[in-house]
């Protein structure tokens, strides 16, 4: 197992976005290619996201902690899409209330979620709205 204190790092750290898939009313996203994803919700013609799967949860590590983290910008389109949260029951909101995603053409909202339950559970919480 590395020592990540005594690691040094030469050169850039690069970043790489994961892989959405849509399909009819639902958003897929695969840990396993990134921690930071965008949606376009032009990709939702059928009505608003009422399934959110998220692949990969795990990283297959042998002493692994089931913590795993996320970041989803998602871009509004002109037919104004929204997620129907009341039916992705696995994502929690603080006080239970979850946020409507502006609805102007264009802006962007981003959310962050986080799991300590292999996925069964993720905590979500608003980054920032109207970008």
């Amino acid at each position: 197992m590395a020592n990540l204190q005594a690691t040094t790092i030469s050169g850039p750290v690069t970043h790489k976005e994961g892989t959405v898939a849509t399909s009819g009313t639902t958003l897929t996203l695969d840990l396993s290619t990134g921690t930071s994803f965008e949606v376009d919700m032009s990709s939702f013609t059928t009505g608003n996201i009422n399934t959110l799967t998220v692949l990969n949860q795990t990283s297959g590590l042998a002493n692994e902690q089931h913590h795993r983290s996320f970041l989803l910008q998602v871009t509004q389109h002109t037919q104004s899409r929204n997620f129907a949260w009341s039916s992705i029951n696995n994502v929690k909101w603080p006080g239970g209330t979850a946020p409507t995603l502006t609805t102007t053409n264009d802006k962007k909202d981003i959310y962050s979620f986080t799991t300590w339950d292999n996925g069964t559970t993720w905590y979500a919480r608003i980054i920032g709205q109207n970008y």
